[in-house]
């Protein structure tokens, strides 16, 4: 039976409070769809416009609880995953 290999892990940072937030986030949503699963483990990291930093929060996500119309609030620690490739991109 063949090895399995161990996939890289990456950390995607996306977001910031820079003007250029929302472009930060389509960015890290092509990112994420175009690695490659087989290889990569890739471990959003998303900032908000306010400064403070996510772990495992993929990118529409974030643009969509900062525009009101989220599933939780930002003040509330976000639920954090464990395998962030199997998870939707979308909410």
């Amino acid at each position: 039976m063949p090895e399995k290999k161990q996939k890289i892990r990456v950390g995607l940072v996306f977001g910031g409070r820079s003007g250029e937030h929302e472009v930060s986030l389509a960015s890290a949503t092509s990112v994420m769809a175009n690695l490659d699963k087989e290889k990569y483990d890739v471990v959003p990291i998303g900032i908000t416009k306010e400064g403070s930093w996510l772990l495992g929060v993929a990118p529409p996500w974030l643009l969509e609880a900062e525009q009101g119309a989220g599933r939780w609030r930002l003040n509330r620690a976000p639920v954090t995953r464990r395998d962030w490739s199997s998870q939707p991109l979308s909410p």
